[in-house]
């Protein structure tokens, strides 16, 4: 069963980033919710935010992500590597490697960073879900 829960969730990170990849397109929550437990449950930690870096509940998270990507063109969200993934139950933990960039529409500087994040995911019904994120850089290998 783990490496079957392993290959859906590997399945999931990979069609998660395409969602997170909005480009010049308009960005919204509804993009990825289905990819993240949708309750007060979800936490996260998210040092690129500008507003706030701790975000208690989905609607916090969607909501903070939501602002922040107007305020930037051009965004990208890319995986760049699956470092680890273990699975215990109901429960899985992910940590990733991802290349970020962006525009600040109001200065026009330019977003290029590489973060490191940790998701932890739960098995909800038949679906993985991410419970809880913390998404930090830079990343020193």
């Amino acid at each position: 069963m783990t490496e079957t829960d392993k290959a859906e969730i590997r399945q999931r990170i990979k069609d998660m980033f395409v969602a997170w990849n909005p480009g010049d397109g308009p960005f919204s929550a509804d993009h990825v919710a289905g990819f993240y437990d949708q309750t007060e449950q979800y936490f996260a930690f998210d040092t690129l935010m500008p507003t706030t870096s701790v975000m208690k509940g989905w609607q916090s998270f969607a909501d903070n992500w939501e602002l922040a990507l107007t305020q930037l063109k051009n965004f990208q969200c890319e995986l760049k590597e699956i470092i680890s993934l273990e699975v215990r139950g109901d429960v899985a933990w992910t940590g990733l490697r991802l290349a970020v960039n962006a525009v600040e529409i109001e200065t026009g500087k330019k977003l290029d960073t590489t973060q490191q994040v940790t998701l932890i995911w739960e098995k909800q019904g038949d679906t993985w879900r991410i419970v809880h994120e913390h998404l930090s850089g830079p990343v020193r290998m």
